[in-house]
């Protein structure tokens, strides 16, 4: 009931704003009721936390932040078990997957075209596909920090790209 009411008054604050807050909220799904409850302000929120949840599973609903710039995903371990996103909004500038457990960057990233930052810091990632990478034409910052397990080889092709790479 606690987690409940946190999520409700996150809510209510988020009317007439330009950021979302649901971090640590002990989510195991996107709650569809915010989608009603934040009807008119779809169009203006740019900023979503969902970190430090335990979401299973995120709604393609999502795509419904019509204006979305960033999304943080940080600290929900079970990303890495569900498919991810089936539709990320196209306006996307910055995602944060931090702590995730990822051993793979999903597929739905690399179709982010609008995207300029990425991190992906403390997964378990072992190689990026770099050709992949390569068609996010915006992108300026990658931090793969705290990936130990990441390929020379994928390094080496991470650093020839014309961005930012943080290691």
């Amino acid at each position: 009931a606690k987690d409940v009411a946190r999520v409700s008054l996150r809510l209510e604050d988020a009317k007439g704003e330009t950021t979302l807050d649901l971090s640590g909220c002990k989510l195991t799904a996107i709650p569809v009721a915010m989608f009603m409850v934040l009807k008119k302000d779809l169009n203006d929120i740019v900023v979503v936390d969902f970190s430090e949840n335990e979401l299973k599973k995120v709604s393609p609903k999502l795509s419904k932040f019509a204006s979305l710039k960033e999304l943080y995903m940080n600290g929900n371990p079970a990303i890495s078990k569900w498919t991810f996103i089936s539709s990320l909004p196209f306006t996307l500038q910055f995602l944060s997957l931090d702590r995730c457990g990822l051993s793979s960057l999903p597929q739905e990233v690399y179709g982010c075209a609008q995207l300029r930052r990425l991190s992906v810091q403390d997964n378990e990632l072992e190689e990026l596909d770099s050709e992949k990478v390569r068609n996010l034409s915006n992108l300026e910052e990658l931090d793969v920090r705290g990936n130990v397990n990441l390929k020379p080889s994928t390094i080496l092709a991470l650093q020839q790209r014309p961005f930012s790479l943080t290691l």
